[in-house]
């Protein structure tokens, strides 16, 4: 006695749900398709729960990330006012960078370069 085709053996997982005859020879054919639609809705209701949970666990993850990016903010608007920079300087210097985002090594917004290896000091 194999197991039907689409039905689940005794070796597969006990987590998934499987298709159990009250027979002992087997199903019959007027019990087949009851005992199929159960467990395709068994199986339905199983995968509705795990999207709800990755779900739920996404969103919460999204928020997480919501709240740091806040304190990010927070935290760099803390520094450049202690720098003495406002919006507008950063906003300059920003548009003064080259397409790729790089600035000149060693240069802080707001503040003049520093003096490159070689240049007099300034007197």
């Amino acid at each position: 006695p194999g197991t039907p085709p689409g039905l689940m053996s005794d070796s597969q997982s006990r987590d998934q749900p499987r298709l159990e005859s009250s027979a002992g020879s087997g199903p019959s054919t007027d019990e087949l398709p009851q005992d199929l639609t159960l467990f395709v809705q068994n199986l339905m209701e199983q995968m509705q729960s795990r999207f709800n949970t990755m779900s739920d666990q996404i969103i919460g993850r999204i928020d997480e990330m919501g709240t740091r990016i806040d304190e990010l903010e927070s935290s760099i608007g803390e520094l450049m006012a202690q720098a003495g920079i406002n919006d507008d300087e950063a906003e300059e210097a920003a548009e003064a960078r080259p397409a790729d985002g790089r600035g000149r090594p060693g240069a802080t917004p707001g503040l003049p370069a520093p003096p490159k290896a070689g240049d007099p000091s300034p007197s």
